[in-house]
């Protein structure tokens, strides 16, 4: 979904909806996000994801079983900004802060409620005439 607003700015967000399937089991996952884009200004942004991972597709030690499934949630803040650019292409740079959930059972491999953090820079398109 995508709303223009007064003064330059847009609401953007998204949802997102999947599924694993392989055989004898099928696991779901989504992920909804909202940005609050203003031009040439800061570009706010969340996102939750929801995804459901057996011990197999994580790598976790034999002592799990491979069909073990678990619940993962994360959390993502996030601000980017454009930079001034010429020509067909926009650059920009931004941050956000990871916040994760995790089972009981997986805090000896993952820690409890691990979090991250990533600097970044991109390069999109500008917007076609």
């Amino acid at each position: 979904y995508n709303h223009a607003l007064p003064m330059n700015k847009n609401f953007q967000t998204t949802f997102v909806w999947g599924r694993d399937v392989r055989p004898g089991r099928a696991l779901g996952s989504y992920l909804l996000e909202g940005a609050l884009k203003q031009d040439g200004g800061w570009t706010p942004y969340v996102r939750y994801e929801y995804i459901r991972k057996d011990a197999e597709e994580l790598v976790l030690p034999a002592s799990f079983p491979p069909t073990q499934i678990f619940n993962l949630h994360q959390l993502t803040l996030g601000v980017a900004r454009d930079l001034p650019s010429r020509g067909d292409f926009q650059w920009g740079v931004g941050a956000q802060l990871l916040l994760n959930t995790v089972p009981k059972a997986l805090a000896p491999v993952y820690g409890h409620n691990p979090t991250g953090w990533v600097m970044y820079v991109r390069l999109y398109p500008k917007r076609m005439p």
